[in-house]
């Protein structure tokens, strides 16, 4: 009688562990689908990132850096059309805004995520929220900046 029970509830655990695997596989297949598409878009904007940051420094010496200024700005305005055409037109579907929006403008430039999250919160009337993390980001951001220089400094040193 025990063993009979214990081979019911070893078939009742075999069929959810096959359906769990089943659903962990295809969860698991979709995301490497997505990390594929954020990876090949942020190869693409890195690498164009850095063919700019290397014309840009052979060229010139400026003061201030015009080429990572420009990168960003390019950045925050393609990322712009780009969440145009994906959400209020809806001509860029799921696939396209990863390869695009996340990895193209993620590794060409982060501050174009930083600018659009920035307008969507002034558009939904956050702009308090706006205000206390650009000021924040802006903020911490260098003094982060300045800790890794000195923890750089600190392990070479």
């Amino acid at each position: 009688r025990c063993n009979q029970g214990l081979k019911a509830l070893s078939r009742r655990i075999d069929f959810l562990s096959s359906k769990s695997i089943l659903l962990i596989t295809l969860f698991c297949t979709c995301m490497i689908r997505l990390l594929i598409y954020a990876a090949a878009g942020s190869a693409l904007g890195g690498a164009l990132r850095f063919g700019i940051n290397q014309v840009f420094q052979k060229n010139t010496m400026p003061a201030f850096p015009w080429h990572t200024f420009l990168i960003n700005m390019a950045g925050c305005l393609l990322i712009g059309i780009l969440f145009s055409l994906s959400k209020e037109q809806e001509l860029i579907g799921e696939n396209g805004r990863i390869f695009l929006m996340t990895g193209f403008c993620g590794g060409f430039t982060t501050f174009s995520a930083f600018s659009l999250e920035n307008m969507q919160l002034i558009q939904n009337g956050e702009s308090g929220k706006a205000i206390l993390y650009m000021s924040a980001s802006f903020l911490l951001g260098l003094l982060m900046t300045l800790a890794g220089m000195i923890l750089g400094r600190h392990w070479i040193g």
